[in-house]
């Protein structure tokens, strides 16, 4: 689920979700503080959508969803990779 990126950050990508984890994922990193930021639509394929930003302090992820990757957060600095470090462990944990 956590993947490095070709930039050297952190992707948490859920590509295998049978849980349907992804909503409360977004819930609970909204609980964290995340506001959630508009993005610029750059049309595209059917398969790849991208989604919401969200930006926590300084740090902004990105989302999406694609065919190989399912639903997806990318960081882009070492803070941003330490939060999605966070949420995966979060996923990980029984509830």
């Amino acid at each position: 689920m956590l993947f490095r990126t070709a930039k050297g950050h952190l992707s948490l990508n859920m590509e295998d979700d049978p849980a349907n984890q992804w909503p409360s994922l977004l819930e609970h990193l909204h609980a964290l503080g995340a506001a959630t930021v508009q993005h610029d639509h750059i049309g595209g394929t059917f398969d790849v959508t991208i989604g919401p930003h969200f930006r926590l302090g300084d740090v902004l992820l990105k989302s999406g969803w694609d065919n190989w990757s399912g639903y997806y957060l990318i960081a882009d600095c070492a803070q941003g990779d330490a939060i999605l470090q966070q949420l995966h462990a979060w996923l990980l944990a029984p509830r």
